[in-house]
């Protein structure tokens, strides 16, 4: 028998191994069972299909890719570099284009997926509106009397609450009124010393069968509503107050008609309602109860319409959304008087005499365009007067007591 040359003996017990290899190969097939997969085939360069270049450069993965990918594997590789990934973030939390899982809050933008600070404009509360940076009211004591910040979302822009109310005083059962120099004309300056009260009280349907009803529930209107404030003055002629509000929606427009006696009582209007005589003092009809608008007309349903040197009144807008209004009463008119009546311990008005007395402010929100049907949407008071002004039923006010100006033994 011929034998091979030596030559071309290893080139046969190649291929030998060869036929061995694939004959296993089919036996596994064959029996229906599979202990490993076959490796990929080999390249004519030699390299691992799916590989180029170098594979043990360690790069990272590329942003979205699957981390069991063999991409950019290899002995010095890994996972660095991974933004995006799968699977997302934990609930509540959104996926930063740093990479960073951060709560959808007011710190990292909302729903914005930058992730940076809502911006926070002087004396504002920012949250969060639909997924966007919004400014849902202004600190305690601050206004947006302009308007250009408490409404916008997105991108927050303008001065902030730029207005000062001023921080009131605490809340007291029973007002000490400072004697002052006042001068009605719309400003505040003369009032800068002198304490100011919030409107804190609300009465179940607060009508007088004179005013409509008050549409909305009984509660006090949230700030970025309305927020006001109230002062109190007097001299020997002459009772001051002076009321700041915001509101979010002005309306000076009242029409007389309906159950509305005066225009000023279907506007925005200080309600202003004294006893001047007889303590204890509820309160009927025959008592003194003042609307000044918005407009700065006035009128007192039940007693008659004040004259000019009865109530003088001034209005000044601050903004778009501010007003502030001040107005002063003759004391005689108070105590019933003008035609000379004695009111001893009453009129003349003397340091550490009291008086009933309360005060409201009335908030329309809708344009006035039928008085039959208008509503009144919140009458926020400082004391709460009870549930009706009219009739057999007394109404309970508060007490003022003047201090100041001579003759107070308590000054």
């Amino acid at each position: 028998m011929p034998i091979a040359p030596l030559s071309e003996f290893p080139r046969r017990v190649t291929a030998l191994r060869g036929a061995r290899a694939w004959f296993v190969a089919l036996l596994l097939l064959s029996s229906g069972s599979c202990f490993f997969e076959l490796p990929p085939l080999l390249e004519d360069d030699g390299e691992i299909a799916g590989f180029a270049g170098q594979a043990n450069t360690g790069g990272a993965l590329p942003t979205g890719g699957d981390a069991g990918s063999p991409a950019g594997s290899g002995s010095g590789g890994g996972s660095a570099g991974i933004a995006g990934g799968s699977g997302g973030c934990p609930e509540g939390e959104k996926r930063c284009t740093s990479g960073e899982c951060r709560p959808a809050i007011a710190l990292y933008g909302c729903g914005s997926s930058d992730c940076t600070p809502c911006g926070s404009p002087a004396h504002t509360l920012v949250g969060c509106v639909d997924g966007q940076c919004a400014v849902t009211e202004c600190e305690a004591n601050f206004a947006d009397c302009n308007g250009d910040t408490i409404n916008s979302s997105g991108p927050i822009t303008g001065d902030g609450c730029e207005y000062s109310l001023g921080a009131p005083a605490a809340p007291v059962a029973a007002l000490d009124v400072p004697f002052a120099e006042i001068q009605v004309d719309g400003k505040r300056e003369d009032w800068s010393a002198l304490p100011s009260y919030e409107f804190k009280q609300v009465c179940s349907n607060c009508q007088d069968m004179q005013t409509e009803l008050i549409s909305a529930d009984s509660t006090v209107p949230p700030r970025n509503d309305l927020d006001a404030r109230f002062r109190v003055a007097w001299d020997h002629d002459k009772f001051f107050v002076l009321v700041e509000a915001f509101d979010n929606q002005p309306f000076d427009a009242g029409v007389k008609g309906g159950r509305c006696q005066h225009d000023a009582e279907c506007e925005d209007s200080v309600q202003v309602l004294f006893f001047g005589r007889q303590m204890p003092h509820g309160y009927f009809n025959e008592n003194e109860r003042v609307f000044l608008g918005l407009s700065q007309r006035f009128g007192a349903p039940g007693q008659g319409q004040p004259a000019s040197t009865d109530v003088e009144i001034r209005a000044e807008r601050q903004g778009n959304l501010c007003y502030r209004i001040e107005a002063q009463f003759d004391w005689a008119y108070i105590t019933n008087t003008k035609n000379g009546g004695a009111a001893p311990g009453y009129f003349p008005p003397v340091a550490g005499q009291s008086y009933g007395f309360d005060i409201a402010l009335n908030d329309w929100d809708a344009p006035i365009s039928d008085p039959n049907t208008i509503q009144r949407q919140s009458q926020i008071f400082w004391v709460d007067p009870g549930p009706a002004y009219a009739g057999s039923d007394p109404v309970s006010l508060g007490t003022m007591t003047l201090r100041g100006g001579g003759g107070d033994a308590g000054q």
